[in-house]
């Protein structure tokens, strides 16, 4: 969607347009879910935070007064609410064994290449391998390093969605990047 639709559908929708709204809600869900299982680590979870980030989008629409920000905006409404959502559910742990869970942005493809058994084994032992060290690492550290390496959005933008400055972010990028080289170094 071009940022000029998007002026479009954000204009209508505060006009009470609500089939304008769902042209945003198509035009975000993706990111929005990718952000909020990045997080979680749990589909169930994850669009019960998307659910509430277009609610409260919705709510919020007439106080948005830059529709250039609008993206970093359903963004940080959508990690926000992931973490407090993560610090609510007070450490319970749910299993990313179920590979059908993840959502499309962020099933990294590792399929490419040969076909054979033992290569596919090997393969699938990587993609588990890299699961959890991913959901092993600190939230701030697994946020930055999906929204940046998952999702493409520039160390600036996610400094905005994360409300903090972009030291920090190349910072928590540069960490997580290196704890995930270091649990990963047998499969180099």
């Amino acid at each position: 969607m071009s940022s000029e639709e998007l002026q479009i559908a954000i204009s209508r929708c505060r006009d009470g347009d609500k089939a304008a709204f769902t042209i945003i809600v198509k035009a975000f869900e993706r990111r929005v879910l990718s952000i909020a299982y990045s997080i979680l680590g749990n589909s169930d979870e994850a669009m019960e935070v998307m659910q509430e980030t277009f609610f409260r989008v919705y709510k919020n629409l007439g106080r948005i007064k830059n529709e250039a920000g609008f993206g970093r905006f359903v963004c940080k409404v959508a990690a926000n609410y992931s973490i407090d959502l993560k610090r609510r559910r007070n450490g319970r742990h749910y299993s990313l064994d179920d590979e059908a869970e993840l959502p499309a942005s962020v099933n990294l493809q590792l399929s490419r290449g040969s076909t054979k058994p033992d290569t596919v084994v090997e393969r699938n032992e990587m993609w588990q391998a890299l699961k959890i060290a991913v959901a092993e690492l600190p939230n701030k550290q697994r946020t930055t390093l999906v929204l940046h390496d998952i999702d493409g959005l520039s160390k600036a933008e996610i400094a905005k969605i994360m409300d903090c400055p972009q030291g920090t972010v190349r910072s928590n990028l540069h960490i997580a990047r290196k704890k995930l080289q270091s649990k990963l170094k047998e499969y180099r």
